[in-house]
């Protein structure tokens, strides 16, 4: 075989890969780039015909505007809610991930194919019987009232358990010849092992919990309680009626584009650490 011939293959391939994968990404990063140009734009510039870019002048007045509402409270209040929600969801994840991949008990195969059975039932249809099971505790108006419905996620339990299912028995063998229980070998050996998917979960939970709009917005009565997209839902143009409607879409792209800045940094930092331990995890092998 031509080993020109060869490399050339290689080459097209590359090229097959990258090509329509840098398409779909300039396509997929356009309209972020268009809210974060018009929050940006002066009000007069936002709706032109034709559409106009780049403003002529960049202007932080619709960032000022927003600035106005008790931005800082609605933020203490979502990074509390993604962080304490992340956590439990990592530890209730994690054991019950565990306890399906390796204990026997019965009827656990009957309740892991109702795990997976959850995952097709939309989360409005709980509204009601959520609401009311929080009215009952007492927690209506609270940050709790939001974190308790998603800490039991069936992602997570899924996602745990198929990982747990990849780590061989052999290294928990050793451990419980050594005298480790269930307990010691889950923390001790099973979870120093799941970084990556700790880091993944870690990552879909925070910006699930971290953007959630409908829940939160049935359980805040007040600002103390207040998350940061049900605050910027006040800036929707939709939501103003026909007068003055063109300066709400600078406010409301200035909005998101400060929605995005928590979860976007979140990522970016775990998505670093999770590609390390991938990396090293392959290397031990």
């Amino acid at each position: 075989m031509n080993p020109n011939s060869t490399r050339y293959g290689r080459y097209l391939i590359r090229l097959l890969i990258i090509v329509p994968g840098f398409i779909f990404t300039v396509l997929w990063f356009l309209p972020l780039l268009w809210i974060i140009l018009t929050s940006l734009k002066p009000t007069a510039e936002i709706l032109t015909n034709p559409p106009q870019w780049l403003p002529s002048a960049f202007s932080l007045e619709h960032y000022g505007r927003v600035l106005e509402k008790p931005v800082g409270q609605w933020t203490i209040n979502s990074l509390y809610i993604a962080i304490i929600s992340t956590i439990l969801t990592l530890v209730l994840g994690a054991a019950a991930g565990y306890a399906f991949a390796r204990l026997r008990f019965f009827g656990r195969d009957i309740l892991f194919w109702l795990v997976l059975a959850s995952f097709m039932m939309p989360f409005e249809v709980m509204l009601i019987p959520l609401y009311r099971m929080m009215g009952d505790f007492g927690l209506v108006g609270t940050r709790w009232s939001i974190i308790l419905p998603s800490v039991a996620g069936p992602f997570s339990v899924y996602l745990f358990r198929q990982f747990f299912l990849s780590i061989p028995r052999d290294l928990e063998d050793a451990a419980a010849i050594d005298g480790a229980g269930v307990w010691a070998r889950f923390v001790l050996v099973v979870l120093p092992l799941s970084v990556p998917a700790c880091t993944a979960v870690g990552i879909l939970a925070f910006a699930e919990n971290f953007n959630q709009y409908i829940w939160p917005l049935i359980m805040s009565t007040s600002d103390a309680v207040m998350t940061l997209p049900v605050g910027f839902g006040q800036f929707a143009p939709s939501l103003q009626g026909s007068t003055n409607i063109t300066q709400y879409y600078g406010m409301g792209a200035a909005a998101a584009t400060l929605l995005i800045i928590p979860s976007l940094i979140v990522f970016l930092i775990l998505q670093r650490f999770f590609m390390d331990n991938i990396i090293t995890s392959g290397m031990k092998g």
